[in-house]
C-alpha cells in the first residue's frame, strides 16, 4: 500500500503536481487489488526456486540418512546449488521489480504488470541491478546505523521502548525512501526507452 501511495505521489511530482494524502489514496485504492496481486505473484515466483532448493536438500539428506551412502554427492550438489538459486532469485526480483508500480500507474492487472515490468527491464537489466544493489546498500547502512543507535538494555522497559522507537523511526524513513527511489527508476526507464519525457513535459505544461 505504501508503494502504491508513493508511486502515485512521486509520479505526480515529476509533472509539478503535489498530491495530498487523500488524493494519493484515491489513486491507489482503485488499484489495490492489482497492487496486492502483483506483490503476491512476485513473491510466489521469486520463492519457487528457494522452495525447490530446500526440498532438494532435504530429499538428498533423507536419501543419505536412509542408508544410501553412495549418494553423498547428491548432498554436495544440492548445497552447491544455493549459488545459482540465489542468482536466479535476484534475477526474478529485478525483472519484476516494477510490477506493483505498473499496476498502480498504468492501471493494469497483476499478470499484465509482471509482463510490463519484465519488458521495461529488458535490455536494462545490469543498470537496474546496479541501482537496486546501491539502494539496498544505502538502506542497509542507514538501517544498521539506526539499529546501533537503538542498542540498549532489552530487559529494561525504558530500553525496550527506546529500541522500539528507533525501529519504527527507521522503518518510517527507509520504506518511503526505497519506494520513491524505485518509482524514479521506473520513470527513468520509461524516459530512456519510450520517450516518456515528452509525455511528462505535456503533463507538466497542463499543470501550469
Amino acid at each position: 500500500i505504501l508503494t502504491g501511495l508513493l508511486a502515485s505521489t512521486v509520479s505526480q511530482m515529476t509533472v509539478g503536481r503535489n498530491l495530498t494524502l487523500s488524493e494519493a489514496w484515491a489513486m491507489t485504492r482503485k488499484r489495490l487489488g492489482s497492487l496486492l496481486g502483483s506483490f503476491a505473484l512476485t513473491a510466489v515466483i521469486t520463492m519457487i526456486p528457494v522452495i525447490l532448493w530446500i526440498v532438494a536438500v532435504f530429499a538428498s539428506l533423507a536419501a543419505l540418512m536412509g542408508g544410501n551412502d553412495d549418494l553423498w554427492w547428491l548432498v554436495l550438489v544440492a548445497l552447491a546449488a544455493f549459488i545459482p538459486i540465489f542468482i536466479l532469485v535476484y534475477f526474478f526480483q529485478i525483472k519484476l521489480l516494477f510490477a506493483p508500480i505498473c499496476a498502480v500507474l498504468e492501471e493494469i492487472g497483476p499478470v499484465a504488470s509482471l509482463k510490463r515490468s519484465w519488458s521495461l527491464v529488458k535490455g536494462e537489466f545490469w543498470p537496474t541491478l546496479g541501482r537496486f544493489l546501491l539502494l539496498n546498500l544505502a538502506v542497509s547502512f542507514i538501517g544498521g546505523f539506526i539499529s546501533f543507535a537503538a542498542t540498549s538494555d532489552p530487559s529494561s522497559p525504558v530500553g525496550s521502548a527506546i529500541t522500539m522507537f528507533f525501529v519504527m523511526l527507521g522503518s518510517s524513513l527507509l520504506l518511503p525512501f526505497s519506494a520513491s527511489f524505485e518509482t524514479l527508476m521506473y520513470t527513468d526507464l520509461r524516459i530512456r526507452k519510450e520517450n516518456f519525457a515528452s509525455v511528462l513535459a505535456q503533463a507538466g505544461a497542463q499543470q501550469q
